[in-house]
């Protein structure tokens, strides 16, 4: 599949808004961890205007706490639920723009922004790894913690230690604050709300460098989940298979250097493409239907891309979501 990256990114700024920040639909809603994932694709094209405007908006909208409501519309909170992954992905974010950027004053005005999120996260994860979903709109701490939300939210406190270090910062989260969530989302699946129906729950692991993507392991999760010649399903009793799932499971495969699988996986995508260049959201693969109807969705197209930077190594940040860090120490588990 061929990308013409200035066109996606063109395309991609129809989803911001003047104030910078990016809806998932046009007339949606938009939410910080999507927001984000836009921004990263406009950073690997080169449209740094539209990457700095988005990360300004995350700035001029954090809460005293630290943090963001969980969905935004044009001019209002669409929903008050506070998810601490959609929290941390600012530091992926900010991390891959550095890198591609080396732009020092840019991230220094956004540090300070960085560093209240992540006081945020770090008073909610406790010391064996364990952090709750949300706190929902009446300020309760939910009773469980999701398996996807977990390790993506690993990943982005490993980019917020790499980027401190790279600024000669002190360490951003305690590393055995990470040890144990590593060790949590490798060890104890168990702990985890059920969710295995859906896609991201059996990758997610692998993607954040915490589970080995095995033969067998990977054979599971395609017997599961993968449509031969058409893509990755979202929930595996369900015909829809998505772009974003197909997209971040080819970017799984290059991080353990299945770049031919991951090439092949990304370029059946193409049939995905709508009129304007971008991605819809999901096909049935029985059906032949969009759903929901003929949706293009930004996040879709930032998926694509990212993926694509991993395989073709576009970027300098290209392995921004596949390189992960094995220093952390070992953990000494009390549910071992």
């Amino acid at each position: 599949m061929v990308l013409d990256l200035n066109q996606i990114a063109a395309q991609l700024r129809r989803f911001q808004l003047p104030n910078g920040l990016v809806l998932q639909t046009p007339n949606g809603i938009g939410d910080p961890w999507n927001h984000v994932e836009v921004l990263m694709a406009f950073t690997v094209a080169g449209d740094f205007e539209a990457a700095q405007s988005g990360y300004r908006w995350l700035r001029d909208h954090q809460l005293g706490d630290g943090s963001w409501f969980h969905y935004y519309r044009t001019d209002c909170v669409h929903s008050s639920r506070i998810d601490f992954n959609v929290i941390g992905y600012l530091a992926t974010g900010l991390f891959q723009y550095w890198r591609i950027t080396a732009d020092r004053a840019f991230i220094d005005e956004m540090w300070p922004t960085l560093e209240r999120a992540l006081r945020c996260i770090e008073a909610h994860v406790d010391d064996a790894g364990y952090v709750p979903w949300s706190i929902d709109s009446r300020g309760r701490t939910e009773s469980f913690s999701l398996l996807t939300g977990s390790s993506s939210l690993l990943h982005s406190l490993l980019c917020a230690n790499k980027l401190a270090e790279e600024l000669g910062q002190k360490a951003a989260i305690a590393p055995e604050k990470l040890s144990g969530l590593r060790h949590r989302v490798k060890e104890h699946q168990n702990r985890f709300a059920n969710k295995r129906e859906f896609a991201m729950d059996w990758y997610y692991p692998s993607l954040c460098g915490a589970v080995s993507l095995t033969r067998e392991y990977r054979q599971k999760f395609e017997d599961l989940f993968l449509v031969q010649d058409f893509g990755v399903r979202c929930v595996s009793n369900s015909e829809w298979v998505t772009t974003a799932e197909t997209a971040e499971y080819a970017l799984t495969l290059a991080g353990v250097g299945e770049l031919a699988s991951a090439r092949e996986l990304l370029s059946g995508l193409e049939r995905f493409r709508a009129p304007d260049g971008l991605f819809y959201t999901g096909i049935g693969h029985e059906s032949g239907r969009t759903f929901p109807l003929h949706e293009v969705s930004s996040y879709s197209a930032a998926a694509v891309v990212l993926a694509m930077d991993a395989i073709e190594k576009i970027s300098p940040a290209h392995d921004i979501l596949t390189s992960h860090a094995r220093e952390l120490g070992e953990f000494s588990c009390s549910l071992c």
